[in-house]
C-alpha cells in the first residue's frame, strides 16, 4: 500500500483485496486526479482510497500528476532517550530537507540535523521508512518522498533553531509524551511517532 497526505486526506492507493471491504474507487488511469481530492475535501473525507489490479501503472499514473522532490531526515535520540523536534509555522516536526545535487540520502539527513537543529555527533543507526506528502511550490504540485534515519547523538550543547528556515524551537521531548503532541503536528509524522514510542531503549 501506498499512502500520501495532502492537509487532511490520506490517500491510499493498494491492490483490491488489501481494502476489501471499504470504500474504494477503482482507478483506470483516465480520471482526474485533481477533481477526486478536491470531491474528498467537499465531503469532509479523512481518506480517499485508490484501487487497481494493475497497482504499478496506478503509482505511475498517480506520481505523473506532480513535480516529483526527495528528501531526508532524522529521528534523532539522545543518551536519556529523548526525540528531537522542531517547532515550525505553529506545528511539532522532525528536521528533514531536500536533497542537493548528487547527495546521497543519509548525508542530506545528517546534513540537515545538523543545520535545522544544531546537534551533531550523529551517528545512523538504520533507516526508519519513507513518507509522502502533497504540496505547492509556485502554484506546481509537488509529491515529496522523505527517507528517514533513526540517528543516535550523545551532544549536549546548545540547539541552535535554524530560524531562516522559520524554525522557532527546537526541543529534546521525552517519547511518552510523543502521543500527546499529535494535535499540534503533522498527520504523516504520526505512524513516526507511533514507532518512536515503541522503540526500546
Amino acid at each position: 500500500m501506498y499512502k500520501v497526505f495532502f492537509n487532511k486526506v490520506l490517500i491510499e492507493l493498494a491492490h483490491p483485496e488489501e481494502l476489501s471491504g471499504k470504500n474504494a474507487q477503482r482507478i483506470s488511469g483516465d480520471e482526474n486526479l485533481y477533481e477526486m481530492i478536491l470531491q474528498a475535501r467537499r465531503k469532509r473525507q479523512n481518506v480517499l482510497r485508490l484501487v487497481s489490479n494493475d497497482f504499478d501503472q496506478m503509482i505511475l499514473w498517480f506520481r505523473s500528476h506532480f513535480k516529483k522532490v526527495k528528501a531526508a531526515g532524522g529521528l534523532v535520540l539522545n543518551d536519556e532517550g529523548k526525540v528531537l523536534l522542531i517547532h515550525r509555522r505553529g506545528k511539532w516536526d522532525l528536521p528533514k530537507g531536500k536533497l542537493e545535487a548528487g547527495e546521497k540520502k543519509k548525508a542530506a539527513a545528517v546534513r540537515e540535523v545538523e543545520e535545522e537543529t544544531g546537534v551533531g555527533e550523529l551517528s545512523i543507526e538504520r533507516k526508519f521508512g519513507k513518507t509522502y506528502h502533497i504540496f505547492f511550490r509556485n502554484k506546481v504540485p509537488c509529491l515529496k518522498e522523505t527517507h528517514w534515519y533513526l540517528m543516535r547523538s550523545s551532544y549536549k550543547g546548545e540547539l541552535v533553531p535554524q530560524t531562516e528556515e522559520d524554525i522557532e524551537q527546537v526541543k529534546w521531548v521525552k517519547r511518552a509524551k510523543l502521543h500527546k503532541l499529535k494535535s499540534e503536528s503533522y498527520d504523516s509524522l504520526h505512524p513516526l511517532f507511533d514507532e518512536l514510542h515503541g522503540l526500546e531503549d
